[in-house]
């Protein structure tokens, strides 16, 4: 009887075992407690892939939790056919049924903590891959209103070139029949974007100028804030020196050819 009951009471305690290991599988889940699980939190103790190891370890505990319950129930009909014959031992064998289904209620528990621990791996996951969206059209769109602040726009030709694109106009001067001398050139009040050349003034510092020729700024844009400049006149190249004070005066800056 000594024999059997100790036979039945080592069921039991590997039964035990077999629970204990899975309960140490859950409880190495990294960020997980006994109320929450966390991912991708950015911790510098988190492995860069943690969602991929809870992933993993989910899956292994799942696999132990299901492996088990078919064990320990086999072992439960091993205890029942060493003791269930012996009256002597009904008292033990009903203690040791307990202590059994106690167990297999254990494995329910943890089957259902693990089907919790995925459906929030889950949610978190994609939690995290919307806020990675949103970041991204964050940045497009801090992108988006950083280039429209710093886009300029640049025209340059001659004046017959400027006068039929529609970028300046001829304006003052005497009105002597069909002639008008004294006209001076002056920018059109609403110039075709498209006859202009785009820039970005927070990258470009200096606008190299068809065939070395001598070009006069029509547009509003102060010389003083450019390096090479002569008056008005600007050959070769036009230096920026002062970036913001040069494109206070206006987004469009119009030049035409001098000579």
């Amino acid at each position: 009887m000594s024999a059997e009951k100790d036979s039945a009471l080592a069921q039991v305690r590997e039964t035990q075992d077999v629970v204990d290991a899975i309960s140490r599988e859950l409880s190495s889940i990294p960020g997980v407690d006994s109320r929450r699980i966390v991912v991708g939190t950015g911790s510098e103790n988190q492995p860069a892939n943690i969602e991929q190891v809870i992933a993993d370890k989910i899956t292994r505990a799942r696999a132990l939790v299901e492996q088990s319950d078919s064990t320990i129930r086999e072992r439960q009909q091993r205890i029942t056919a060493l003791l269930g014959e012996n009256d002597s031992l009904k008292t033990e064998a009903n203690k040791f049924r307990e202590s059994i289904e106690t167990m297999l209620g254990m494995i329910d528990k943890q089957r259902a903590e693990l089907e919790r621990l995925t459906a929030r791996v889950v949610e978190l996951e994609s939690a995290q891959e919307q806020l990675k969206r949103e970041n991204s059209e964050l940045s497009d769109t801090v992108g988006a209103l950083r280039a429209r602040e710093n886009a300029v726009y640049v025209a340059v030709g001659t004046e017959s070139e400027l006068l039929r694109a529609g970028v300046v106009v001829r304006a003052g001067g005497a009105n002597i029949g069909l002639w008008r001398p004294g006209q001076t050139l002056v920018p059109a009040k609403n110039p075709p974007r498209n006859a202009f050349r785009p820039l970005d003034m927070s990258q470009v510092r200096e606008i190299d100028l068809p065939d070395a020729a001598v070009y006069r700024i029509v547009s509003n844009h102060n010389p003083e804030f450019l390096s090479r400049a002569r008056g008005e006149m600007v050959r070769g190249s036009l230096e920026i020196r002062d970036v913001e004070r040069f494109w206070e005066a206006g987004r469009f800056l119009i030049l035409v050819r001098a000579d």
